[in-house]
């Protein structure tokens, strides 16, 4: 049976496990944007925003497919090396893409729709870049189908990880501005 609690519970056992090369290897495919929005000019402009995006939004698709593969590995109780996440991260990233692509029309015309049939969209294709990521003959479109069929029955179950997981990033971002301000006004 499916537990909100117990994903939630997992993941954090899983990634203070495997802290070390889940860091390592977001932090060095992280490099080029690092490297490209320090040399942005400080007024911006169109082109070097494009350019921070494509960077930054490349870097997000390989980090998404070889933590997956961490996660995944981790918790069949197989080892996770570096080597093996970013060989994953860059081979994968063509069907992460696509998929990631897939997933966002669905929930965005969900969303069009009304709010509730994107809810619903998300859940349904919550681990189609997991089926993708980890099921070597799965092409994207079948990667949806995948999600779809897996996350039958688990769906307000997803619904609960995905708010919590919201409410953390949300508390993050909040903290983040907190400290922030924090800094400035002591200045």
């Amino acid at each position: 049976a499916f537990s909100a609690g117990d994903v939630i519970g997992r993941s954090f056992s899983v990634w203070l496990r495997n802290f070390v090369p889940f860091s390592a290897v977001t932090l060095v495919v992280n490099l080029p944007v690092f490297v490209v929005t320090g040399l942005a000019p400080v007024e911006g402009g169109p082109a070097g925003g494009l350019l921070e995006n494509l960077v930054s939004g490349l870097a997000n698709l390989v980090v998404t497919g070889a933590l997956t593969f961490g996660v995944l590995q981790a918790l069949h109780g197989r080892p996770v090396t570096v080597g093996a996440l970013m060989s994953t991260g860059f081979g994968k990233l063509g069907r992460v893409f696509l998929v990631s692509f897939g997933v966002g029309v669905f929930v965005i015309l969900g969303a069009i729709l009304l709010v509730v049939p994107g809810v619903m969209a998300y859940c349904a294709l919550y681990v189609a870049i997991p089926a993708v990521v980890v099921e070597r003959e799965l092409s994207p479109g079948d990667a949806l189908a995948r999600s779809r069929g897996l996350t039958k029955g688990s769906r307000w179950g997803i619904l609960a990880v995905a708010l919590v997981v919201l409410v953390v990033t949300a508390l993050g971002g909040l903290l983040g501005g907190i400290v922030g301000a924090s800094a400035v006004a002591a200045e």
